[in-house]
């Protein structure tokens, strides 16, 4: 099953939710991480996205939650991989 055009619903630790679409996912150094893109009133799928990058990761009952890059240069090199990856489509 292809996971990318999907829409989710995220909650943050405040209990916000927010709808995003799922653009592409990747594995590297042994992790899944995914470019999503937020929906908002102005958001439209033909302009340039702009994206938030989650890593897969397990909660303490062992379900999986996806969280925030906290390493910047991590988060700068995975970007980069997803930019490549979007502009080929």
């Amino acid at each position: 099953m292809n996971e990318e055009g999907m829409f989710y619903t995220l909650v943050d630790d405040e209990g916000v939710e927010t709808e995003f679409e799922l653009l592409e996912t990747l594995e590297f150094e042994g992790n899944k991480y995914f470019a999503m893109c937020e929906l908002t009133e102005d958001y439209d799928e033909a302009s340039e996205a702009v994206f938030d990058i989650l890593r897969a990761d397990r909660d303490a009952d062992g379900e999986e939650i996806l969280v925030t890059l906290e390493d910047e240069d991590l988060r700068q090199k995975i970007g980069e991989l997803f930019t490549d990856m979007l502009n080929e489509e």
